[in-house]
């Protein structure tokens, strides 16, 4: 079984991508013939030379693409690709176990059409410190996601293009929900870094709200897809994930503080634009399945710093409906 590395890279150096090249040639017990990094350069005036590339032990091809964005790049990649299976990975982040390519191995080996695995997040917090998060059963994420190519072929499953930031939540969740033949791994293999500068900005408590709009963009794409695909109860679930998620979103520590109330007012109009949209999916849910989703988005903000709500969910929906205006 082949598999091919896609990653795209746009204004990131050499000696930030050569971390990720590295943990590959420490990979354990597998044959490198087996493995190749397609990199796609996604217009940055900075184009590596393949030298870099000459020491290692497998195969990397290296493109260039004018600028299209980070979705635009990876359909570039993927459409370069001849292996059985893709991986989808960023330039700056690396594998974590030395073991990672084999246990990947031995999983395509048995024809799924999506792995997917706990990832480890490293997280910097506002004092320089870091955090080691094990991120459990993800479906937004790239990190840790492995795919059968054919699979994505034969359903029609690529990237939005017009997305770019929150882009993987669209396709990784379309792509776990149209196949029932997946694995998942409890040995976390990847690990995604956080870098000052990057897009994520991963040490910055308000990228979510500073780049909400992007968010609600790509989960309107997710449930419009989801529809059109016939995934109507996916579709309401999506619908649900996003009410809740929102919702506790806004009632972190550091959303409250006055100097973000203009983040926070500009992304409860972005918000509102999804909940009004949407609003009749979210009611036609059933009390068991919100109360469910309300459960999990509330343990995952509880490890994020939230200690009490400050209204409670139907006060801050009807905030949204009758005091934000678009």
């Amino acid at each position: 079984m082949k598999l091919d590395i896609l990653m795209p890279h746009y204004n990131e150096p050499w000696e930030i991508v050569e971390p990720f090249f590295d943990s590959v040639k420490l990979q354990l017990g597998v044959n490198f013939d087996d493995f190749r990094v397609i990199m796609v350069n996604d217009g940055d005036e900075v184009v590596f030379d393949k030298a870099l590339f000459e020491p290692y032990p497998f195969k990397t091809e290296y493109y260039v693409m004018p600028h299209g964005g980070v979705s635009a790049a990876r359909n570039y990649a993927l459409d370069h690709s001849d292996a059985e299976y893709v991986m989808f990975c960023d330039c700056d982040d690396g594998f974590v176990n030395l073991y990672g390519l084999h246990l990947l191995a031995e999983n395509m080996a048995s024809g799924y059409d999506a792995i997917t695995s706990v990832f480890i997040e490293e997280h910097r917090m506002d004092d320089g410190t870091y955090r080691i998060l094990r991120k459990e059963r993800d479906a937004t994420f790239v990190h840790g996601k492995v795919y059968r190519r054919q699979y994505l072929i034969d359903k029609g499953l690529r990237w939005n293009p017009k997305l770019t930031i929150h882009e993987d939540g669209y396709f990784n969740c379309l792509a776990l929900m149209c196949t029932e033949n997946k694995k998942h791994i409890d040995m976390p293999f990847y690990i995604w870094k956080w870098r000052a500068g990057s897009v994520a900005s991963k040490g910055d408590e308000t990228f979510v709200l500073r780049t909400y709009g992007h968010m609600i963009a790509t989960r309107m794409a997710l449930v419009k897809e989801a529809k059109r695909r016939g995934f109507v109860d996916n579709a309401q679930d999506f619908v649900v994930k996003t009410v809740m998620d929102s919702y506790y979103d806004f009632n972190k520590p550091v959303y409250l503080q006055p100097q973000n109330k203009w983040l926070v007012d500009i992304a409860e109009k972005e918000f509102r634009k999804f909940y009004m949209k949407y609003r009749a999916d979210y009611n036609a849910t059933s009390i068991d399945k919100i109360a469910e989703v309300m459960y999990i988005s509330r343990s995952s903000a509880y490890i994020q710093g939230l200690r009490v709500e400050q209204r409670t969910l139907n006060e801050w929906l009807n905030h949204i409906v009758y005091e934000v205006e678009e």
